[in-house]
């Protein structure tokens, strides 16, 4: 674990409430202590409440799975014949209806449990950097290092009191990525609380910066880095799991219907097995077929979603490897729109978009990303902006922690793996980093 600088013995002070010029402060409820304000402000978690967005969707949820799981209790007694199809489409519907209950009361009771710690959680921050101590756990991050602030697009579920989307604090890769995902304990809407620190650390523009052509083409970059030989600058992107939820699960539904009629079906069910067990037959090829499919579409990538360099940004299909440099990037945003399936009802699908200077506009499904798409758009935006300097290793230490497992207390910042520090082109640079192409491209042919 790195030293921590001195600065940060001044806000774990005040997190602990020994300093005296720290202010207790708020921002569910706005209230100081009067003390001297230093150029230190504080803030401690408030659990949310309970009226959230997750218990009003666990709430409806158990109010539908009830009311289906009656109709297919009344239609099954008032059946007169062994083979009533309303009656199997009712328990078959309640099937679903109460596993996406329970998964909904599930996630929203493990989201009670966490928010019994978020008075435990406190986050402080000077002119220096960031703090923020959670149980058994502390991070902070240089001024220098922060990059950005940024809250996800949530799914808006009505009737809920407080809303749950978290504030992504984006910082400079060291070299992976490093982003902490702050929970929704320091303000009743995360836009308060990005607006403060926003304005607490507001960066300088970047002047431009010259870029040096890589001395390696696309292709043999991106397979180079695959092969986890980074040169330096470079970062990769990982690839995520979120596209699962979209598997076809349905055909789990059917199995569960043909099962019911079969062993409801009386004198019928001689008749009707040689067509249940096709009908299984399929739904098991059907659903093991979806995920070979998305095996192999994944494998192209070779085991990344991107490779974000100081020069380019790279992606890679299957006719190969695309570069685009940073030069030609117009911008990065990120686009929401909902979706549904029978586990979890609807849910948001956020999609990556990268705009080139001619108009061109290429998508990237964010459930293909192993870290946020808000955090790659804005370490892309930093790289085109030239925010991301070379000039050494960061001075945080973004996932410090004291020796425990940090709890239950809803952290969930990640150091993972995603930009690009960009880089000041100086030509004696621009030389060492072409002579790091080339010796690495040696290593790789060898």
């Amino acid at each position: 674990m790195n030293s921590p600088p001195p600065w940060v013995s001044v806000l774990r002070e005040a997190a602990e409430g020994r300093g005296s010029s720290a202010p207790e402060r708020s921002v569910f409820d706005g209230k100081t202590d009067g003390r001297a304000n230093s150029g230190v402000e504080l803030v401690r978690g408030t659990p949310p409440g309970l009226l959230a967005s997750d218990a009003i969707h666990a709430l409806t949820s158990t109010l539908l799975a009830a009311l289906v799981i009656a109709a297919a209790l009344l239609r099954t007694r008032l059946s007169v014949g062994p083979f009533d199809l309303i009656a199997l489409l009712l328990r078959t519907a309640s099937v679903a209806f109460a596993l996406r209950s329970a998964i909904a009361i599930v996630r929203c009771t493990a989201r009670v449990v966490r928010d019994g710690h978020a008075p435990e959680h406190v986050l402080v921050w000077s002119h220096d950097g960031l703090y923020w101590r959670a149980p058994g756990r502390e991070r902070w991050l240089a001024r220098a290092d922060i990059l950005a602030f940024v809250v996800p697009e949530e799914r808006v579920v009505r009737g809920a009191s407080v809303a749950l989307a978290p504030l992504l604090v984006v910082a400079r890769p060291s070299p992976e990525i490093v982003y902490w995902s702050l929970p929704a304990y320091f303000a009743v809407d995360a836009e308060i609380l990005r607006a403060r620190l926003a304005r607490s650390f507001k960066r300088e523009p970047a002047g431009d910066v010259p870029l040096a052509p890589p001395a390696l083409a696309p292709e043999q970059r991106y397979q180079r880095a695959a092969a986890g030989k980074l040169a330096p600058g470079e970062v990769r992107v990982p690839e995520g799991t979120g596209y699962r939820l979209r598997a076809p699960f349905g055909v789990l539904l059917a199995l569960v219907f043909v099962i019911d009629a079969v062993l409801g079906a009386g004198p019928l069910r001689a008749r009707i097995w040689p067509t249940a067990l096709l009908a299984i037959a399929l739904a098991v090829v059907a659903l093991f077929g979806w995920f070979f499919w998305m095996r192999t579409r994944r494998a192209v990538r070779l085991g990344l979603a991107m490779l974000l360099t100081p020069e380019e940004l790279l992606l890679r299909g299957k006719h190969g490897t695309l570069s685009v440099p940073w030069t030609q990037l117009a911008g990065a945003e990120v686009s929401a729109k909902l979706a549904w399936s029978p586990l979890v009802g609807s849910y948001l699908v956020r999609v990556l978009w990268f705009a080139t200077l001619d108009g061109a506009r290429m998508p990237f499904d964010g459930a293909f990303l192993g870290v946020p798409p808000e955090v790659v758009a804005q370490l892309a935006e930093a790289y085109r902006a030239g925010s991301l300097a070379d000039d050494g290793a960061p001075a945080s230490d973004a996932a410090s922690d004291f020796h425990g497992s940090g709890g239950g207390g809803g952290i969930s910042g990640s150091d993972g793996s995603t930009v690009t520090p960009s880089s000041e082109t100086s030509p004696s640079r621009a030389s060492s980093k072409r002579s790091a192409d080339a010796e690495l491209g040696r290593s790789n042919e060898s």
